[in-house]
């Protein structure tokens, strides 16, 4: 019987859904290239003791979120470069994790389909709903991180429901997760745990979009509840529609009501 390494172990354990053939691992190689893109072309910033902060030059250059940009001077494109801009790399770094344990795992979950549909919402709403309060530059690389466990706590959450009103056997809520059976409890404190460090990580930063983040969970969690499994006709449908509307709603809004001022 062929034994493991310890590496092996923590890919069995942490992310054994992750595979370099995917979207997930396309996210982090475009995190990472634009992060490695902006150094070279800006360098380090020198107004902070972070390890490798972005300057604002290159945030800018790159299409970081700034409203004035976007409405005065018709730079929509910002709102989707936005998610994909990192402040630091302890912000990339914590990217990263979240992608490989939680984005892995629910790609392969949820499908290429719905996964991408996942990131979509997440990224452009939050993009817009920031967009829309905030009149600052900022970034907003750890949307899709926050929207991951917004959506993947309303999946735990209303499994175990439904665990506890008797629809499902017990345990069984850990099964339609496919969450890791020998440390499926671990996995979950594990989840909690990267997200307390994911939010501190955004608060010590000026450039990380705070309010983004706590609007990207608002917004997995909506998605979680779209993506569950559910019996009703035409769900199917629906939940892959709505999002689409939602966001064109947003977006038609912030361009007629929004007046943003210059910093």
């Amino acid at each position: 019987m062929k034994r493991e390494n310890f590496f092996q172990m923590l890919r069995n354990v942490f992310y054994p859904s992750f595979h370099f053939f995917s979207f997930t691992f396309l996210l982090i190689f475009l995190h990472f290239s634009i992060f490695l893109l902006c150094i070279l072309s800006e360098g380090v910033s020198k107004e902070t003791n972070d390890f490798l902060p972005i300057t604002q030059e290159a945030l800018l250059k790159f299409g970081e979120k700034y409203p004035y940009f976007i409405i005065k001077e018709q730079e929509y494109w910002r709102l989707l470069t936005n998610p994909f801009l990192t402040g630091n790399f302890y912000q990339l770094l914590s990217i990263f994790l979240t992608l490989l344990i939680i984005g892995s795992y629910l790609e392969k979950k949820l499908g290429f389909l719905d996964y991408f549909l996942l990131f979509v919402f997440t990224s452009l709403s939050t993009s817009i709903q920031s967009a829309s309060l905030l009149d600052f530059p900022n970034v907003g690389g750890s949307f899709f991180s926050f929207g991951l466990f917004g959506c993947i706590f309303v999946l735990a959450i209303y499994y175990q429901v439904l665990e506890v009103r008797g629809f499902l056997r017990e345990n069984e809520w850990i099964e339609r997760l496919q969450f890791p059976k020998k440390f499926a409890k671990e996995f979950q404190y594990l989840l909690y745990a990267m997200c307390v460090i994911d939010l501190l990580i955004g608060l010590t930063n000026r450039n990380i979009d705070t309010c983004g983040n706590g609007l990207a969970v608002f917004n997995g969690c909506f998605m979680g509840w779209c993506l569950r499994e559910s019996e009703m006709k035409g769900w199917r449908i629906f939940r892959r529609l709505s999002p689409f509307i939602i966001v064109s709603g947003e977006f038609i809004t912030f361009l007629l009501f929004r007046n943003p001022r210059i910093f």
